[in-house]
């Protein structure tokens, strides 16, 4: 418990408690991760050459957004980014085939929608 003290506030005697905080910080003791904006991967993947990695990072981003774990793929995001239907539709196969998502529906020309698969716990 902490102390007891008093204060005066508008003529009138108040009672407060003092309380010490309770301990240092909790760390967090999950994988390390990265806050990221938009704008810097979009810019990152790109310099580097990876316009199929912004796939991955959209339907992250999408499931994230929408606390969904089976998104439609932001089509107009990805060619706001400068990311063509080629490279998307073969992103998609690609993370499938490494068994990142589920392709659980294709439109020809629009949005396909995917489940992300759960992680694989192997060490990198």
């Amino acid at each position: 418990m902490g102390n007891i003290s008093y204060i005066r506030r508008h003529g009138r005697l108040i009672e407060v408690e003092t309380i010490e905080p309770g301990g240092p910080a909790k760390k967090h003791k999950g994988e390390p991760f990265l806050l990221l904006t938009h704008r810097d991967a979009v810019r990152g993947f790109l310099a580097l050459g990876s316009p199929k990695a912004l796939v991955w990072y959209a339907v992250l981003y999408r499931a994230w957004a929408e606390k969904s774990k089976t998104v439609r793929v932001p089509t107009k995001l990805l060619r706001s980014w400068g990311v063509g239907r080629w490279n998307w539709s073969r992103a998609l196969v690609q993370l499938e085939q490494a068994g990142l998502i589920q392709i659980d529906e294709r439109r020809h020309g629009g949005a396909a929608k995917v489940t992300l698969l759960p992680p694989n716990r192997k060490k990198m």
